[in-house]
């Protein structure tokens, strides 16, 4: 007996050596720094990564396989696989499931639902990011609801277990908070933005968390203030993490969202005490003329990072069209378009929401909106 203890000692610690190297190989893939190059190789490795754990079945421990299947996810969601990586979620899922059912130990019960609650986080992520997907450039909201069950079921557990202060907890009150939900439902909005305050400021929160958690705080707020406060937000996180941060260059092609949104709707909404963002046609010629030179530099900077193709850079190029036609007329945007719309077809398919999206911020070019019409 005690020889066979020591067997599944060593065999469990040999487990967790591999499990730790493999996490840390797959943490160190990061897509995002992939500068531009071709991403198949890579896809393949993580694909391969997946059919191994899958295909070892029982020789691999459910919860170290859980591990792994979470760091692979988030590359692969990185990479728009995401499809591939909510069906491993799922799979991971199934696998800690059938082990809380077999085991008999409290404590490894107990280990399973934390990894449960950790999947649970990361499949309502990759659910988040498919309404993104289907939906183009706007983001679906009846898919929200069914990635915030999955975040909500996460804190339940985690609650049940005493550890509401865990990072696991925190990143899915923080997954909610981006959603303007609050955990318990019962919550005020107002004591949950300070509890999420709390989460974030935190000494062993990641630096580039906190400034994600800054860039999205202040843009959750109305347009004024949000063209105010992202630009200097984003300023002050370039100069902390460097201009070719992928957290800096997707910040600011959503910066780049916002100008072209507000200036599209500046003659059909007012803000605050019924202000118009731009009270005159020179005022709205000048905003496209700044958000054109805002374009340039978010297209460039997500090309050399992510790569031509990549649906950051597609869509920085689709916020560029919508600039450049409304200032320039689109008879001169025509060509942009055109050559944007058979790339996104080729990438993403003639009825992905990118397309539809495309199509629809020709159309408004075309048509016009109020008296911004210069052409």
């Amino acid at each position: 007996a005690e020889r066979s203890s020591a067997l599944a000692s060593q065999q469990a610690l040999r487990a967790e050596q591999v499990t730790g190297l493999l996490k840390g190989v797959f943490e160190r893939i990061d897509p995002d720094l992939a500068q531009g190059r071709d991403r198949t190789l890579l896809v393949e490795l993580l694909e391969q990564s997946l059919d191994r754990i899958g295909s070892d079945g029982a020789a691999v421990d459910a919860k170290a396989a859980g591990e792994v299947v979470r760091i692979v996810s988030d590359a692969l969601t990185k990479l728009d696989r995401l499809p591939t990586a909510l069906a491993a979620v799922d799979s991971a899922l199934e696998r800690v499931n059938r082990a809380i059912g077999a085991e008999s130990q409290p404590d490894q019960v107990r280990l399973l639902r934390v990894e449960r609650a950790a999947l649970r986080v990361e499949r309502g992520t990759v659910i988040f990011h498919m309404a993104w997907t289907e939906a183009g450039l706007v983001r679906q909201r009846l898919e929200e609801p069914l990635a915030s069950e999955e975040w909500r079921a996460a804190l339940e557990e985690l609650k049940e277990l005493g550890l509401l202060e865990g990072p696991i907890a925190r990143q899915a009150r923080l997954r909610l908070w981006r959603i303007r939900e609050v955990w318990p439902a019962d919550t005020d909005i107002e004591a949950f933005d300070a509890q999420i305050d709390q989460d974030m400021n935190g000494e062993s929160v990641p630096h580039v968390d906190q400034w994600m958690y800054r860039l999205r705080k202040a843009e959750s707020q109305g347009w004024i203030p949000v063209l105010r406060d992202y630009p200097r937000v984003l300023a002050d996180c370039e100069r902390a993490l460097g201009p070719l941060h992928p957290l800096v260059v997707r910040s600011r092609n959503r910066l780049l969202s916002f100008e072209v949104v507000a200036a599209i709707d500046a003659r059909r909404a007012t803000w605050g005490d019924s202000l118009l963002l731009w009270q005159t046609d020179e005022e709205l010629l000048a905003q496209w003329s700044r958000t054109a030179e805002l374009a340039e530099r978010a297209v460039a900077d997500s090309t050399s990072l992510f790569g031509p193709l990549h649906r950051q850079t597609m869509a920085a190029r689709a916020w560029q069209l919508a600039a450049d036609g409304h200032l320039n007329g689109p008879e001169r945007a025509q060509s942009s378009y055109k050559t944007l719309r058979a790339d996104a077809v080729a990438c993403f398919g003639e009825t992905s929401g990118l397309v539809r999206e495309i199509d629809r911020i020709w159309t408004g070019i075309g048509t016009g909106y109020g008296s911004g019409r210069w052409w």
